[in-house]
């Protein structure tokens, strides 16, 4: 399909120039969407050149070597930036959270039509919508319904109505699937292993269902072994978890499966997760719990179970004494995920999108100055949480109220990707950044790094009386008097 037209951004007869933007190139997840969405536009005769640039130099080399087969060049990241906007027709913002996903937003040519397929429900922070992608982008893509009834979009105006678009995933090698035989009942969960992601209360959880020959299989990493492999041995359960980190050939992980059992986090970024489409393409009945954005994927007691917490391990009881039932539902499944989950119309449809904002008129949007300093990156974050921003906004104001919310902030909103400690790390040198780690490290009872937190503060000119105040108060109560030492 070669893009044709009298309108503003006409590219003529050639073909487009797609420029994907995305944070980083992690295996598995949105970036392996990505790769699957490049390889459909391809397939389908889509004529485009496609370019990626991940604003993070974190690059999968299984991302790397599928991008390499489908000639799609991978740009060396930030340093190829200024040239590859200066040459491109469209950019497809592959969006969530990051220290360098927002200051992008910022950085988005006035002229260059922007389509923000958005990775996340928005359902918590901090991985919502920014309010400011909402008003800059031309159109805005989402991977849940349920982003369009949250803030910033309810209630905007926008240049096209949002439109939901699953992020794709291969799902042939899985279709039509054959059970593998096995011993026992396997329990099989896909995904990040950690905060934000899977439940906290995992083991608890698996273990309510009382099934003695269960055994729960677990493909993926995320920092969050070491606690579930503790919570496990504490239960008197280690030999039932069986955590197997990155799965690169999960086809015969599922075949050996019953089940798939995916609670995640009641703070949930999901929409709409690969591995939770590719169970259901292979004929296994998901059980989840009604977070994020996932529960829109399964139909209750058709394609599978959708249960509150209370209910989870009874879910998986009850499909342990019906072969019947967990057929049915895995059948159910197999279909929910054909009819619904149709990578090819999924990308045909995104085809015509990039054409129609390359076809129409050119709109330009205003350049989007810098935050106004002291402390960018520190603004820069407060405003991208919209409403959940308020207590960063008000600490940035000067309102020492505002900072036992921050200090009080639970972890699935702290130590998660785009959270308050990766946009700290991320621009280390923002003082109010550095205050607010040091509040919640003070919460946690972790003292001489908040104190080193507190001073890297002051040193940066940031609520330095605040700052000094608490500095003062550990001081007091035997912190070394030189923290950075």
């Amino acid at each position: 399909m070669a893009i044709d037209s009298s309108g503003g951004n006409s590219c003529g007869s050639r073909a487009l120039r797609i420029l994907h933007v995305i944070p980083h190139l992690r295996a598995g997840g949105a970036a392996g969407s990505m790769a699957t969405t490049v390889r459909r536009l391809q397939a389908a005769g889509f004529a485009a050149e496609h370019r990626v640039l991940p604003l993070e130099a974190i690059v999968s080399p299984l991302i790397r070597i599928e991008l390499a087969r489908g000639g799609v060049a991978l740009l060396p990241g930030p340093a190829a930036e200024t040239a590859a906007l200066a040459a491109t027709d469209v950019i497809l913002l592959h969006f969530w959270t990051t220290p360098a996903s927002l200051a992008f937003i910022e950085r988005l040519p006035p002229r260059v039509p922007v389509v923000a397929w958005i990775q996340v429900a928005g359902t918590a922070p901090p991985q919502v919508v920014p309010p400011a992608l909402a008003r800059r982008a031309d159109r805005i893509l989402l991977t849940a319904p349920c982003t369009a009834l949250l803030p910033p979009l309810a209630g905007m105006t926008l240049p096209a109505p949002a439109e939901v678009l699953r992020a794709p995933a291969n799902l042939e090698p899985l279709q039509g699937l054959a059970p593998v035989p096995h011993a026992g009942f396997v329990v099989t969960y896909v995904g990040t292993v950690g905060p934000g992601k899977i439940h906290p209360d995992f083991v608890a959880l698996s273990l309510s269902a009382g099934l003695p020959d269960a055994r729960f299989v677990l493909c993926g990493g995320g920092g969050g072994e070491p606690a579930l492999t503790a919570a496990a041995t504490a239960a008197g359960a280690p030999e039932r978890f069986d955590l197997r980190g990155h799965v690169r050939d999960l086809v015969p992980v599922l075949a050996g499966s019953d089940v798939f059992g995916y609670p995640l986090a009641p703070d949930t970024y999901s929409s709409s997760d690969r591995s939770l489409q590719e169970a259901m393409a292979a004929g296994l009945p998901p059980v989840i719990l009604p977070y994020g954005g996932i529960p829109t994927m399964v139909e209750h007691e058709v394609s599978g179970l959708v249960v509150p917490e209370r209910e989870y391990g009874a879910a998986l009881a009850l499909l342990h004494a019906d072969p019947g039932l967990r057929a049915r539902l895995g059948a159910g499944a197999a279909r929910h995920a054909r009819r619904e989950f149709d990578a090819g119309r999924t990308c045909a449809r995104l085809a015509a999108i990039l054409g129609e904002v390359t076809a129409g008129p050119v709109r330009t949007r205003p350049a989007s100055p810098e935050p106004p300093p002291p402390f960018p990156a520190a603004r820069r974050f407060a405003d991208a949480l919209g409403p959940w921003g308020k207590a960063f906004r008000d600490s940035l104001a000067g309102d020492d109220r505002a900072d036992a919310a921050i200090a009080a902030l639970p972890a699935d909103q702290v130590r998660v990707e785009g959270g308050l400690f990766h946009q700290r790390n991320g621009m280390p040198d923002d003082g109010m950044l550095r205050y607010w780690t040091g509040l919640v490290l003070a919460a946690e009872g972790r003292i001489p790094a908040a104190a080193r937190e507190l001073a890297a503060a002051i040193a940066a000119g940031a609520a330095v009386e605040r700052a000094g105040r608490r500095l003062a108060n550990m001081r007091d109560d035997g912190v070394p008097p030189d923290p950075l030492s």
